[in-house]
């Protein structure tokens, strides 16, 4: 005889549903071609990033530029 699965009870965190990510972000699919994306790696790792960290740093830096235009 097996044992009766229990459902597990839901708990409330500051993750979202998913439980993979943090109250407020998100996630998006973009297509690179393979050369940009070995060029960003080399990059995120050059400042001890991950590539999505890198990808968020770069890109807040390039719209405060544009916003001081």
């Amino acid at each position: 005889m097996s044992a009766k699965r229990v459902p597990r009870k839901k708990t409330v965190t500051k993750y979202s549903e998913h439980y993979r990510r943090a109250e407020g972000m998100t996630q998006t699919t973009i297509s690179l071609e393979k050369a940009l994306l070995d060029e960003i790696k080399e990059a995120a790792a050059d400042d001890d990033r991950s590539v999505s960290n890198f990808i968020v740093a770069t890109m807040r830096r390039e719209l405060k530029k544009r916003r001081k235009r």
